[in-house]
């Protein structure tokens, strides 16, 4: 029987089997995180990547054993964007709950307490609503930020859940991705933003937002389900955006993003 577990990150439910699901960490081939002296659109970014990860149960499995090595990256990347001591207090109150949490058991172990620590944390709460406040503070570091996240979401979070055959959870996923990507390519208010992308990043980018229009509501069908799609989205535009998602990334590591 499947387990119930929340998965932050996509903003949607996801189920786990009896024992503890696995997935490569994405972050263990990842190029170093960027230096100081780095563009600091390059730091929202994968700030963002990392909350994604850090917001996401399977990551939690996945680092358990290195757990403080995956939370100080966090840390040090929040530090590296200035975010407030209200934000980072929060984060280090949820961090002192979360070392408590048994990853390495299957969900049904876990006790009640235990479960409504990482669905309901108010600290956690309040430490992902504050990131999310603090980069919403301006355009460019709201762009990257989300760029970030969505991003990770694309690229190792759809993948996780396709390859479980959630699809489901997979379309979920790539409306909240292709929503923002969408906007983020064709909104005036990113303009700025997205001219200063490089080319090939601008292609991708747009690649991870052509879902968005198909994966609107029936506006004819009062009884449609949340977030039924216009048009079925099939296994081919899912790899499509997968694949853009990845040589975003790629693009993200090796610190191309930007034009030259």
């Amino acid at each position: 029987m499947k387990n119930f577990v929340l998965i932050i990150c996509a903003v949607t439910a996801a189920y786990f089997g009896a024992a503890p699901l696995r997935a490569a960490d994405p972050f263990e081939s990842a190029s170093a995180t960027p230096t100081p002296a780095s563009i600091n659109v390059y730091d929202w970014y994968t700030l963002g990547e990392l909350i994604c990860a850090a917001a996401n149960f399977n990551y939690n499995v996945t680092v358990y054993s290195q757990l403080d090595g995956a939370y100080k990256r966090v840390y040090e990347a929040m530090q590296k964007v200035h975010l407030s001591d209200s934000t980072i207090s929060a984060f280090k109150e949820y961090y002192a709950q979360l070392k408590k949490l048994p990853f390495d058991k299957d969900w049904d172990a876990w006790t009640k307490q235990e479960q409504d620590i990482w669905l309901n944390s108010p600290a956690g709460t309040a430490w992902l609503k504050g990131v999310a406040q603090e980069a919403g503070k301006s355009m460019p570091t709201t762009f990257f930020y989300w760029l970030g996240r969505h991003t990770l979401s694309a690229a190792w979070v759809a993948p996780y859940y396709q390859s479980h055959g959630w699809k489901k959870d997979v379309i979920a996923v790539l409306t909240n991705v292709s929503t923002d990507c969408y906007a983020f390519a064709t909104d005036s208010n990113y303009r700025t933003a997205f001219d200063a992308l490089a080319p090939d990043v601008q292609k991708e980018l747009t690649v991870m937002g052509a879902l968005a229009p198909r994966l609107k509501p029936k506006a004819d069908d009062p009884f449609a389900s949340p977030g039924a799609a216009v048009d079925p989205i099939s296994d081919d535009d899912i790899a499509k955006v997968v694949a853009a998602a990845k040589q975003l990334r790629a693009a993200a590591q090796d610190h191309k993003l930007l034009r030259d």
